[in-house]
């Protein structure tokens, strides 16, 4: 395998690229680094732990479609052939054969995934739209069985025959709310204030142009989303959860401004009534579910015991609201 890497000014020059965080930018100059000849790699988390980045930091990237994400931990850099050109005699074909049989090249040179839906007003370089319900994988339920955090950023085996791209957002949204996809699904259902933002906020990007950078068009990002509002609404309430996300649509912007949220007083927590139910070996059973399989996935718990202050540092809000719990 090449010991030298390459990148295209056509893609870290763009505005696309240069408008994500640092910190963002940093995570995929060092997973570029680290791919095999053929752009993938299978220990993207080692490499946040080793940066510091976080978990956030990896989803922007497969959210603005920089790296494209495959069911079983594996990941591809999506603009690797454009970035990258290598002699035949120093090429080390890749060992994800299976996952590489999904692909195929675009005539630009980016990777796309086959039956992914494409039409007119697909997306420019930099950010292509990615259908991960559409490709028919075929997922090991036991290994989903043994990683919970793995089974719940996988798209569900349930859902393959339902496309997130031939929808609209409002019915993506009514897709996994209905057929319980996402672990809160009952919970946005019975608060309808909840759903009622969530609703407007979906409608607002349906509303968006261009239509393929505005379509929540995977289960994980939408999950990833319904999980931020969820939070949202029980740490802050609905008043000023709406708030943040008025002020994300009256300034047109393409998601929801979250730090501003976090600056926001909280409401009290019940934390002594979700004490007493603690698991005297799960030092986080006090925590809100949702909440905990956010901070499991960022890896800033772990085990039901451990805490990675180095990510809780970039998340200081997080560490708060660990320590108001009880733990």
């Amino acid at each position: 395998m090449a010991e030298k890497r390459m990148f295209s000014k056509q893609i870290i020059d763009s505005d696309t690229f240069l408008e994500m965080p640092l910190s963002t930018q940093a995570l995929y100059f060092h997973l570029s680094m680290r791919a095999d000849d053929d752009g993938f790699l299978n220990n993207a988390k080692k490499v946040m732990k080793i940066i510091g980045a976080n978990q956030n930091d990896y989803d922007l990237l497969v959210a603005k479609s920089f790296v494209i994400q495959f069911p079983d931990g594996i990941c591809v850099i999506k603009h690797w052939r454009i970035n990258n050109y290598l002699r035949k005699d120093r090429y080390t074909e890749t060992i994800y054969q299976e996952e590489k049989a999904h692909l195929k090249v675009q005539p630009n040179g980016r990777y796309s995934l086959r039956n992914a839906a494409e039409s007119d007003d697909d997306l420019p370089l930099g950010i292509p739209a990615v259908d991960q319900s559409d490709t028919q994988y075929r997922i090991d339920k036991n290994r989903e069985e043994k990683n919970s955090i793995d089974k719940y950023n996988s798209v569900s085996v349930d859902t393959y025959n339902y496309s997130y791209t031939k929808n609209s957002n409002v019915s993506n949204l009514d897709h996994v709310l209905n057929n319980n996809v996402h672990p809160d699904s009952d919970y946005v259902l019975e608060n309808k204030d909840l759903y009622q933002c969530l609703k407007e906020w979906m409608e607002y990007k349906d509303g968006k142009k261009p239509k393929s950078n505005n379509h929540y068009g995977t289960e994980i990002g939408l999950k990833k989303t319904i999980t931020q509002f969820v939070f949202g609404y029980r740490e802050y309430g609905i008043g000023a959860l709406k708030k943040v996300v008025d002020e994300s649509i009256t300034n047109n912007y393409s998601g929801v401004i979250w730090d501003r949220l976090s600056r926001l007083p909280k409401n009290p927590k019940p934390a002594v009534e979700q004490k007493g139910k603690s698991d005297n070996n799960d030092r986080f059973a006090c925590l809100e579910p949702s909440f905990r399989k956010m901070l499991e996935d960022a890896g800033a718990i772990y085990d039901g015991q451990g805490l990675d202050y180095g990510i809780l540092r970039e998340h200081p809000d997080w560490l708060k609201v660990i320590q108001e719990s009880g733990v």
